[in-house]
């Protein structure tokens, strides 16, 4: 999962640590947030499931230069990084089965130790109304390990450190959109080390398949750009989408030779995730790696995602 990219200003202002306006817009986002999604949940690192590295095939408990599934962000190993996935709640406290968040704290650096953590961030999204938010702790508070709800934050926070949450326009500014274009969740080898506790379920969810509504809560996040290409009778996206973003990962993900070339702090022989088996074809690659090359193409098709459910028999969750 790539979560954090160089800051764009998008015609407002990113306040500083000294704006006192920070707290306010913070718990104002948080609040619409939780007119979709329910409360929005506090982040606890210590409660992640740590991802697991391999190198060569062998399980590795330390710092490693190298390592069979990198992290997409930066092809960089992480050991010692943590996800976890909280539940939505509905009103009366009981789960809202249609609601999931999903946090990472993701080391940087390939030390030992759980942290210091160089991103810490929270993703909640409703499966059935598409409703999703972003939510990234402030810089610079790498040895926390507890991050409170963003709906908590008192307004009267003194320091960007009592505040813990960018405000809204921050995160929309670091364009997220890049990566989770077409969905919400990304899965790679990577990510997907993460198991919830007792099962082999990925911690990170599944997209309910290429009709999935999503859509972005916040006005911040109005210039956000959500787009696949919708390509009739493709075994790829026959089941999730593929967005124009998403090219670097369509070749690590098939084995692609091209793949080879990325700047990965692995050897990519042998992880192919999706390799063109069942359903999915080396033309059906082609064609959507065509689209990658020339998006604008009108073969290509390229859509904006749903942002609600269509009515369709199909639509199983």
């Amino acid at each position: 999962m790539r979560w954090l990219l160089p800051l764009v200003l998008l015609g407002c202002p990113i306040p500083s640590s000294r704006d006192p306006r920070v707290p306010d817009r913070v718990r104002d986002h948080a609040e619409a947030c939780a007119e979709v999604l329910g409360p929005i949940p506090a982040v606890d690192c210590r409660e992640g499931v740590r991802v697991q590295i391999t190198a060569d095939g062998e399980a590795v408990g330390g710092p490693v230069a190298r390592c069979d599934a990198p992290s997409m962000l930066a092809g960089q190993c992480n050991p010692y990084s943590r996800v976890g996935r909280i539940p939505g709640q509905l009103a009366d406290g009981s789960e809202n089965p249609d609601v999931d968040f999903v946090f990472i704290c993701r080391v940087e650096k390939d030390i030992e130790g759980d942290g210091p953590y160089g991103i810490v961030a929270m993703i909640g999204h409703d499966r059935a109304t598409g409703g999703t938010c972003y939510f990234q702790a402030s810089d610079d508070l790498a040895p926390r390990q507890v991050f409170p709800s963003p709906q908590r934050i008192p307004r009267t926070a003194p320091s960007v450190e009592d505040w813990v949450w960018q405000p809204p326009e921050q995160v929309a500014a670091q364009d997220c959109n890049t990566c989770h274009m077409a969905d919400p969740w990304l899965h790679s080898p990577w990510i997907d080390s993460a198991k919830l506790p007792g099962t082999d379920e990925p911690v990170v969810p599944r997209v309910s398949g290429p009709d999935a509504p999503y859509q972005v809560i916040g006005a911040a996040f109005a210039g956000w750009r959500l787009q696949h290409f919708a390509l009739e009778g493709n075994g790829c996206t026959a089941c999730h989408r593929v967005a124009p973003t998403g090219c670097d990962d369509l070749l690590y993900s098939t084995g692609h030779p091209s793949a080879f070339a990325l700047p990965l702090t692995s050897s990519v022989e042998g992880v192919p995730w999706m390799p063109p088996v069942g359903s999915v074809s080396e033309a059906d690659i082609d064609e959507v790696l065509d689209c990658c090359a020339h998006p604008t193409d009108p073969a290509c098709n390229l859509t904006d995602v749903p942002r609600e459910r269509p009515p369709t028999d199909h639509n199983i969750r």
